[in-house]
């Protein structure tokens, strides 16, 4: 197994036997026996003969070279299953032979933190500082080493040290930049209490996460620069790019220049599955790309995902009888607190036994209340997390699954590949994306008549559209809900609005809209909630957003994160009218304002992801709360707000229209769902007896 540092490659010298590399060797004399010895080994590892590299390295003379090289072919592939005990006394050899060379000490160090050995780290980095003092290398193991202490103050200075030093006279232009780059990528750690001995403890104020995420960008670019302008890079530092982009563009979803990142993250390696996948689900985000745009996105990644995962040539063993009790699986990575969980939970309590086995299949890792509830809803939980893609179709084909149900998408921690290499006969995409897969293995998309009109809305989707008769999804409630505020719309000041959705959802277009709507509405306000408005950064970002559109900081007001869903609802209260996102539209916060009692202003668009409130506003007879264009959400929204007895005869009955609603009709709507099942699977029964009898 190959073995690498636990922490992540830090910027470090690299001594793996590919960084060794031909040209190291090149640039010794070859007459010298030692150095064409360490050559013919090198060249027998890179051929993957790994053991005759050992004996050839073992036989050669000892010199630094030897124990530099065994010590970077025994720590990639770990061969000799006595942990770091040989390794690291090959490195103190490699010390006896280069008593100046920082070199051994570093990969020393790298060792004692892989195996959370944080003392000895911390007296091999004394070794580490005697011999390169003041360098940038040394400056970025001494904020490791204090970030592992607990000490992120001192940690972040050392790592923003490291990253404005100039690159020593030893390092090229690819590796000076490269550093700092990951020395970046250290400081937003530290920020955002994402790395051991943060302990989950976020800095905030230590920097904005904006000047974070600007000072990542820049060092990542100058990384990509120079590496473009250097040698060929190898196959390690064009993965380490790669995913610096993808980290950079994770954390600027819903910004324009996100798709970029994860184009270039794919541009240095192509085989970085998940950074296609967000790419795809950044697309969405963007009120600039049109949906045929878009689909043809998902057409391109689809292609690759075939080529790369090709279906198998399997005969399933599954009884074509269309009376059977069907094997439904639904496989996702967000059984937990998401909003996933609050549209299958519902489904799978009210399944028929009698006519459907509900399998659970979990791709994620967090557990909590409403995994617990999953698992006691569903007849077989399954976690899967850990599994290959292999191993997961083998389990799946295994428990013959007649219907797999795929609840990500290209969002979370998706299976992708898993669907492309079919895991079952009937293959379903639901809920969880708000767009097609693009694969032709995945057969049907649960959609409604408005989310997704027919006949149109089937060329932006490779699978065949399935129609449910009133609503695509289900909602629960929370068992507890907060009592309204019947007079709150006697009031004489201004309303305030509210949007609830994901950080990623407000673009500077919708932020642009909605100023325009605070403009023409004196005395509004606008509050705004979602889990990034924690970060103080993140308020004065949007605030200095609208203040550029003329709009008083004042009249903005911000709600962070609220981990009793109990005290989260009674947010609502606060709130007259909300502002639903666009292009991509709310779905469980919509749900959650409704029930309590506020009215939803949707502006809706061409296809599913900017029709999902149009189809939860049409199911409560609240069409007049769709518009199809900025202006008339605008108009609609200042209207409104000049008119108080309206909202109050919107909000009037409002939650009781939404317990009552198709929306919340969980036994009637899985009734239907499982209607469907019956209709897909009854058309697959025949079709295989067609091909059985040919």
């Amino acid at each position: 197994m190959t073995r690498t540092c636990a922490l992540g490659s830090g910027p470090g010298y690299d001594y793996s036997p590919d960084s060794v590399g031909l040209a190291y060797c090149e640039k010794k004399s070859l007459r010298n026996k030692e150095f064409v010895s360490v050559k013919n080994a090198l060249e027998l590892y890179q051929r993957g003969k790994v053991t005759e590299a050992l004996e050839e390295a073992q036989s050669s003379p000892k010199s630094m070279e030897r124990f530099r090289l065994l010590a970077g072919i025994m720590i990639r592939q770990n061969i000799d299953g006595k942990g770091s005990e040989n390794i690291l006394r090959l490195i103190e050899k490699w010390k006896r032979f280069a008593p100046d060379s920082p070199e051994p000490w570093v990969k020393q160090l790298e060792i004692h933190i892989y195996d959370r050995q944080i003392s000895l780290a911390k007296k091999v980095y004394v070794g580490i500082r005697k011999r390169a003092p003041g360098h940038s290398i040394t400056l970025f193991y001494k904020g490791l080493i204090l970030q592992l202490s607990g000490r992120l103050m001192e940690a972040h200075d050392a790592f923003i040290k490291s990253i404005e030093l100039r690159k020593s006279s030893d390092d090229n232009d690819t590796t000076a930049a490269r550093n700092r780059a990951i020395a970046a990528e250290m400081v937003y750690q530290v920020e955002m209490g994402e790395h051991p001995g943060s302990h989950g403890v976020k800095r905030r104020g230590i920097m904005s996460n904006s000047k974070v995420i600007m000072l990542l960008r820049s060092c990542v670019e100058a990384w990509d620069k120079e590496a473009h302008q250097g040698e060929k890079c190898s196959e390690k530092l064009s993965s380490e790019l790669s995913n610096s982009w993808r980290l950079l563009g994770l954390n600027g979803m819903g910004e324009v220049w996100a798709a970029h990142c994860f184009r270039k993250s794919l541009s240095w390696n192509e085989h970085l599955e998940p950074a296609r996948s967000n790419l795809l689900f950044a697309l969405n985000y963007s009120p600039e790309i049109s949906p045929e745009e878009i689909y043809q996105e998902h057409l391109k990644a689809g292609r690759w995902v075939h080529l790369h995962h090709p279906e198998r040539n399997l005969v399933f063993k599954n009884v074509p009888e269309q009376d059977k009790n069907l094997k439904v699986g639904y496989i996702s990575s967000d059984f937990r607190n998401h909003s996933v969980a609050h549209f299958i939970l519902p489904v799978l309590q009210q399944h028929d036994e009698r006519h459907v086995t509900s399998y659970v299949y979990s791709t994620g890792a967090a557990s909590d209340s409403f995994t617990d509830e999953i698992r006691n809803s569903a007849k077989y939980f399954r976690s899967i997390k850990t599994l290959s893609t292999e191993a997961r179709l083998k389990q799946i084909t295994n428990d013959q699954i007649d219907i797999l149900i795929d609840l990500n998408g290209h969002s979370g921690d998706g299976c992708i590949a898993v669907l492309a290499a079919r895991a079952a006969p009937l293959q379903v995409t639901w809920l969880g994306y708000p767009n097609t897969t693009g694969l032709d293995t995945v057969d049907y998309r649960i959609v409604d008549r408005v989310t997704d009109p027919p006949p149109e809305a089937q060329r932006l989707c490779t699978e065949q559209l399935l129609y449910m008769p009133r609503t695509f999804s289900v909602f629960q409630a929370h068992h507890e809900l907060p009592e309204l505020d019947a007079g709150k719309h006697q009031s004489t000041t201004g309303i305030c609005f509210g949007s609830f959705n994901a950080w990623a959802k407000l673009s500077d277009a919708l932020i642009c809209t909605w100023s325009k709507i605070l403009s023409r509405s004196p005395g509004s306000t606008l509050l705004i909630k979602n889990l990034a408005m924690d970060r103080r950064s993140n308020r004065e970002r949007v605030l200095e957003k609208f203040n550029q559109q003329g709009i008083e900081s004042t009249r903005i007001k911000f709600r962070g994160f609220i981990a009793n869903r109990y005290d989260q609802l009674k947010v609502y209260l606060e709130v007259d009218l909300t502002l639903d996102s666009f292009p991509y539209n709310g779905t469980t916060t919509n749900c959650e304002s409704y029930i309590m009692g506020v009215p939803v202003l949707a502006r809706t668009g061409m296809d599913h992801r900017s029709r999902v409130s149009a189809s939860q506003l049409t199911v409560l007879n609240l069409e007049e709360l769709i518009t199809g264009s900025e202006g008339d959400y605008v108009e609609k929204a200042v209207e409104l707000a000049s008119d108080r007895a309206r909202l109050a005869m919107l909000s009037k009955g409002l939650r009781e229209k939404m317990l009552s609603s198709p929306l919340m009709d969980a036994e009637g709507f899985t009734r239907e769902l499982e209607t469907v099942y019956r209709q897909i699977w009854t058309t697959w029964c025949e079709q295989y007896g067609q091909s059985a009898r040919h």
